[in-house]
C-alpha cells in the first residue's frame, strides 16, 4: 500500500463452508501441536467472496470487522463504511493512502484504538487507518478492511495459503519449532526479505530472476512488462479489464512462462499476467533490488506455501510436475534482474475471472471485457451467485 503523506476434510466441515463461507480449524497434527505448545492460537478464517483470498474476524474495540488478510499492504486500514457502522471514531488527520484492496483516499484519518483481538485474545495493534475503499463493492459485503503486515509481524503470524491456516501469537517470540515440523513433513524452508514494511521473494520465470513482492491479498500474479519485453519471456494478448486499487489496466497480456521456480521448487503455472501496475512505475529493470513482481495465490498456493511473518520465512511444498513441463536454467547470457517493492508502489491486485478456483489448479485466466471503456465489475460465479460461497476441495494433509 502506498502512503503519499508523511509517512513513507470431514463431512460436518464441508457443511459448515457451503453454509456460512467460514473454513474449519485447522485438524490436530504436529504441526499444530507444535504451535500450540509455543503459545499459539488458530483463528478460524473465511474466504472473500468465491475467491482464494482469505479473512478473518478481528475485535476492535469490541466490535467484529471482517478483514482481508492482506501481506502486500504496511498498514491496517478499517473502511469509512464499516467504521461508522460501529462507532470507530478518527483520531487526527493521516493524509493521502492509496493501494491495497482498492483503497483511495485524500483524507485518510487515524482510527481511536483501544483494544483489538482475533478469537478473543488481544493483540499488539499496530496503525488502524480509516480511508474510502473506491471500488468496495467487487470485495462484496462482507468485506471491512484490510489486516496489514504491522499488525501481522507484530503477531507473529503464521499464514498457510492452502490448506489456509492462520496462527498467532502476539505474547511470546516467533516459533522455534516451525521450521523443523514443517522439513520433517516434506516442506523446503527458504527466507523472505523485509523492505519497506513488507515481504519480498526472489522466483524464477523462464531462468530470469525476479523478486516479487508477497501478497496474500492478490488473486493473480503480475510480472513487469518491461521484464518480460527485456528477457523475452512470451506473452499473449489478453481481453479485458484488469482492475486494481485506483487504476485500471486495458487488456493486459498474459504470461506463458515455460518453467517457474519459488525457492527452487518447480510450479505448475500456466499463465500469469503482465501489466504496467503503479508497483513497478519506479522499478529499475538493471536493479537488483527493485520490484517487478507482484507474487499471489495462483502460484504461491500450488506449494500449499506457509508464511511464518514473525521469523521472515516461506514454506513450500513439492509437488508432482507434468511430463512436459522444463524448468530451463539460469542462462549465464541474461542479466539477472531481482525485484523488491519501494515505499510508494502501489499494487493492483484484482484480475475478474468469470471462475474462481479453490485449489491450487490452475485456472486459465480469463478477465471480464470492459463495457464501454469504464471498469469492469465483478461477475460472481454460479456458486457464488447462490450464496457467496464455492464448493470447499480436499485439503493436503499437514505434518
Amino acid at each position: 500500500m502506498k502512503m503519499t503523506s508523511r509517512f513513507g476434510v470431514c463431512w460436518s466441515a464441508c457443511v459448515l463452508f457451503f453454509l456460512t463461507g467460514v473454513l474449519p480449524l485447522p485438524a490436530e497434527s504436529p504441526l499444530a501441536e507444535a504451535l500450540g505448545k509455543e503459545g499459539f492460537t488458530a483463528a478460524r478464517l473465511s474466504r472473500l467472496r468465491d475467491e482464494n483470498r482469505a479473512c478473518v474476524v478481528v475485535q476492535i474495540n469490541g466490535h467484529d470487522f471482517n478483514m482481508l488478510v492482506d501481506t502486500g499492504a504496511t498498514t491496517t486500514v478499517l473502511s469509512r463504511q464499516a467504521a461508522r457502522r460501529e462507532g470507530i471514531q478518527p483520531e487526527k488527520l493521516f493524509g493521502p493512502v492509496h493501494g491495497s484492496s482498492f483503497v483511495s483516499d485524500e483524507n485518510a484519518s487515524y482510527a481511536r484504538i483501544e483494544k483489538m483481538s482475533i478469537s478473543g485474545v488481544e493483540l499488539t495493534p499496530g496503525i488502524v487507518i480509516i480511508a474510502t475503499f473506491k471500488f468496495q463493492y467487487l470485495m462484496g459485503d462482507g468485506f471491512d478492511g484490510i489486516l496489514g503486515m504491522d499488525t501481522l509481524k507484530q503477531n507473529n503470524v503464521v499464514l498457510g495459503y492452502f490448506p489456509f491456516l492462520f496462527y498467532f501469537n502476539p505474547k511470546q517470540a516467533p516459533s522455534f519449532q516451525l521450521q523443523s515440523t514443517l522439513q520433517s513433513g516434506g516442506y523446503r524452508q527458504a527466507f523472505i526479505q523485509w523492505n519497506a514494511g513488507r515481504y519480498e521473494l526472489p522466483i524464477m520465470v523462464d531462468g530470469v530472476k525476479i523478486n516479487g513482492l508477497i501478497d496474500s491479498g492478490a488473486r493473480f500474479t503480475v510480472i513487469n512488462p518491461v521484464i518480460t519485453r527485456r528477457y523475452n519471456i512470451r506473452t499473449v494478448m489478453g481481453k479485458g479489464l484488469l482492475v486494481g486499487t485506483d487504476q485500471a489496466v486495458p487488456n493486459p497480456r498474459i504470461v506463458r512462462p515455460v518453467g517457474v521456480q519459488v525457492a527452487e521448487v518447480p510450479v505448475p503455472v500456466r499463465s500469469c499476467l503482465s501489466a504496467p501496475l503503479e508497483l513497478f512505475q519506479d522499478s529499475d529493470p538493471s536493479n537488483p533490488d527493485a520490484v517487478n513482481a507482484l507474487l499471489a495465490f495462483d502460484v504461491l498456493g500450488k506449494l500449499s506455501s506457509i508464511l511464518d511473518l514473525g521469523n521472515g520465512q516461506i514454506f513450500v511444498r513439492p509437488v508432482a510436475m507434468p511430463q512436459s513441463a522444463t524448468v530451463p536454467a539460469s542462462s549465464s547470457q541474461r542479466p539477472v534482474p531481482v525485484l523488491s517493492p519501494t515505499p510508494t508502489g502501489g499494487k493492483s491486485v484484482i484480475a475478474e475471472s468469470p471462475k474462481s478456483s479453490t485449489s491450487p489448479a490452475d485456472p486459465a485466466i480469463t478477465l471480464r471485457p470492459a463495457e464501454n471503456g469504464t471498469e469492469a465489475k465483478s461477475t460472481p460465479s454460479a456458486s457464488a451467485a447462490e450464496g457467496g460461497q464455492t464448493t470447499p476441495v480436499s485439503s493436503p494433509v499437514l505434518p
